[in-house]
């Protein structure tokens, strides 16, 4: 298993097909992409989004087992983990 969740990577798969309409956008305007290649390139990534996604809706359990692997990680490097609200400190 990699260092990522499929949910992370689908999430990041999106981000960069929103970053390629914009950026692609401006490159074809300016004369520096076809029209046709930006499609191809984010029809591409469009479909590593979508399969993580189906990834990550398949196997949770995996993802859920990396999450905890990753705070076990981290408590041995930091000490024990918090999930809830830390007590602010009382006056002088």
């Amino acid at each position: 298993m990699g260092l990522f969740t499929n949910l992370e990577k689908a999430a990041d798969a999106r981000r960069e097909v929103a970053l390629r309409r914009n950026v692609y956008a401006k490159r074809i305007k300016a004369g520096l992409m076809s029209w046709g290649s930006a499609q191809r390139q984010i029809g591409i990534m469009e479909e590593i989004a979508a399969e993580y996604a189906e990834r990550a809706a398949a196997n949770q359990e995996a993802d859920n087992q990396l999450w905890l692997e990753r705070l076990q990680d981290a408590e041995r490097q930091v000490g024990p983990i918090s999930l809830t609200r830390a007590k602010a400190p009382s006056g002088p």
